[in-house]
């Protein structure tokens, strides 16, 4: 098989320079906040959990999610009434 040269030489982001570098920065007791990692609440942004919620909502079928009877005891209404319309 014939690759690319640039696939062989991908690296995986998390493991790659940068973050040996930032380890070795903290290693040094300096503060790194890792941002890369897919993490926004290492960086202090709030929970998605709306999204979340509606999302797990719209995968269940509706008689286990939006159309079951104690919905309201486990979503607010705006999520139930979003999963509803999509």
């Amino acid at each position: 098989m014939n690759r690319s040269q640039n696939l062989r030489r991908m690296q995986y982001a998390v493991r790659g320079e940068v973050v040996i570098r930032a380890d070795a920065m903290a290693a040094e007791g300096r503060k790194i906040i890792y941002t890369n990692i897919g993490n926004p609440h290492a960086v202090g942004q709030k929970p998605i959990t709306y999204y979340r919620q509606v999302l797990s909502l719209c995968d269940l079928p509706p008689e286990c999610g939006v159309d079951n009877p104690t919905v309201a005891s486990g979503f607010p209404a705006d999520v139930v009434e979003r999963a509803r319309e999509l």
